[in-house]
């Protein structure tokens, strides 16, 4: 009988963190919805802002299916969390570029090329040898 009480105890605080995270889920969601100037963001920032909203919505969604017993691997689910998980990949690959790959400064380039080459002074007197 013990066993039994163990068990409700222990799915009551299974029911209680869900409940939990439930509540945490929805404070983040509207939170994000709605403090947001969009607008306001430089392009990097509403892609990232798109790219978590996607993701935890789909991830939200495959939550929901496997708690109704459904398979959502089965379903266009997972391929939009890959998707998503590519864009994802795809913004970190072009913010290290943009910030690893170095950049040419055409001015100081162009002044080093014109004092670094040797050029014949032009000389008042030319000379020819016979």
């Amino acid at each position: 009988m013990t066993s039994n009480k163990d068990s409700n105890v222990s799915f009551e605080n299974i029911l209680s963190q869900f409940g939990s995270s439930v509540n945490k889920i929805s404070d983040f969601l509207t939170t994000s919805l709605d403090e947001i100037n969009y607008e306001e963001l430089s392009t990097e920032n509403k892609v990232r802002y798109d790219l978590l909203l996607a993701y935890s919505l789909n991830g939200l969604l495959w939550v929901y299916m496997r708690t109704k017993g459904e398979d959502p691997a089965q379903t266009i689910i997972k391929t939009e969390l890959n998707r998503v998980k590519e864009n994802m990949s795809e913004l970190q690959h072009t913010i290290d570029r943009k910030t690893i790959m170095p950049r040419l400064d055409k001015g100081a380039t162009k002044r080093f090329v014109k004092h670094g080459l040797w050029q014949k002074k032009n000389p008042k007197h030319v000379h020819f040898s016979d």
